[in-house]
Formats: C-alpha cells, structure tokens, sequence
C-alpha cells in the first residue's frame, strides 16, 4: 500500500516506458469507483506517474467523470467462429521475411491515427515510433504468424497474429497509405482466417470506434461485436499543472 492505494491494482508496462521516458501502469480492475479513482491520482502524482492506462466496458465509464483521466479510446473487439471455410484472398498473401522487417516498421510508422498513443496529446509525439517496435517485435518472434501483402512487388501490408490457446488474435495490421482501398486489408484478413482454421476455434481482434473503414471490413467478413470499451489515460504531469 502506497499512498493508500493498493500497487497490486496496477502492472508495470516497461514497454511504454521506454518511449515515455517514465513509469507507464496500467490499472488492473475493471471495475474501479470513484473512491479507487481519486486515490490513483493521487498516487500517481506523488509517484510523478508518466502515465496510467485504464480499459474498461463501454457501461463503466461514467465513472471516470470528474477525473484526472481522459478518454482516449473507444475500442470495439470483434470476434469471428473458425468453423468453417473462409473465401481465400484475391491477390496472394505470404509469410513475412526477416528481409521485410524495416518495410514493415516504415508502414507503421504511417499507417495508424486512430489508437489511443496517435489520439492523446500527452503520447502523441512517440505514437509512430510506439507502432514501429511494436511492428518490430511481433516480426522477431513476438507475433504466432506474420502476414504480408505485396503489390507491384512491394510491400502493402502486413497482419501479424497471436495465438492465445485456442484463439487466434489480430495483433497489428496495417496497409502503407498508399495502396489504401485496393483490397490489401481484406486479403490479409482472409488469409490469416484460412490459415487458422483448425489451428484455433475463433479469431479476435480490436478496433477504435472512428476507424470506420476496419469496422466495414471486419463486419463484411463475418466478425460480431462482443464488447465495447472505453480507454483511459492519466497523466501526473497534465493533474498537476
């Protein structure tokens, strides 16, 4: 107990920190109040916290009013039966290379607005560079498989996957703007569907509300919504000014 706020509420994120340049928590219970809350912020100030990172349902969120928190994020994950045959992409779709690492990272460094580092101006400034480790790690070893999409024999996009037991997770995917709205997405999605049944009996993935067009797409290819979140995120640095 610090501060009267119990540590064991919160998990360390050593990887948002090395972009941060400070300690990064993410708060544990899904179910805070308001009690909880202030006594957070007020750990988080003495503890000069870079940031805390609260998710929880869509239902929950009142809670946060009134707070040091702000929103950041409404993320909708999707969730998709593997019970039976998926339509294979219409271009083909192959198994990332080492060679494809710095493509990759350079489309993530691009491709993404909608998450909730691009959408809080408190991690803004490192968004691009966040999306490009994480590209990194998942194409050394982190990511199950690892998806690419080419066209005229360059790298378009990428979708790499976790396996989670027996759920297959879309981790990261992504398509350089500039083959945006030819088809590259739906490929990468159909080939990680494919190769994935009988491997695992669902497959998952999380998208921001405003990203409508990966909305369109996860519906079109047979994905339902199963939850809707909302993410927070609490600065020590923008409650104390």
């Amino acid at each position: 107990m610090t501060g009267e706020f119990d540590l064991s509420n919160l998990d360390r994120q050593p990887f948002d920190e090395g972009f941060l340049g400070g300690p990064v928590y993410r708060l544990l219970d899904p179910s805070p109040d308001a009690t909880l809350l202030r006594s957070l912020e007020e750990w988080a100030v003495a503890e000069a916290a870079v940031l805390v990172i609260a998710r929880v349902d869509e239902t929950k969120a009142g809670v946060f009013s009134d707070t040091g928190f702000r929103l950041v994020e409404r993320l909708i994950t999707y969730q998709r039966d593997l019970n039976h045959p998926a339509p294979g992409p219409s271009e083909p779709v192959r198994m990332a290379k080492e060679t494809d690492i710095d493509g990759c990272a350079e489309i993530a460094q691009h491709a993404f607005s909608h998450d909730r580092y691009h959408a809080d101006p408190m991690t803004k400034h490192v968004a691009a560079d966040i999306k490009a480790a994480w590209t990194r790690n998942d194409l050394a070893g982190r990511a199950d498989t690892c998806f690419v999409a080419e066209r005229d024999q360059v790298v378009a996009g990428f979708n790499l996957c976790l396996l989670r037991d027996e759920v297959a997770v879309i981790d990261l995917i992504a398509t350089a703007p500039n083959a945006q709205r030819r088809g590259v997405g739906r490929d990468l999605v159909r080939a990680a569907l494919r190769h994935y049944i009988g491997r695992a009996t669902t497959m998952r993935v999380g998208t921001q509300a405003s990203n409508e067009a990966s909305l369109a797409l996860y519906e079109s290819e047979g994905f339902q919504m199963v939850s809707r979140q909302s993410t927070f995120h609490l600065s020590a640095k923008a409650i104390s000014r």
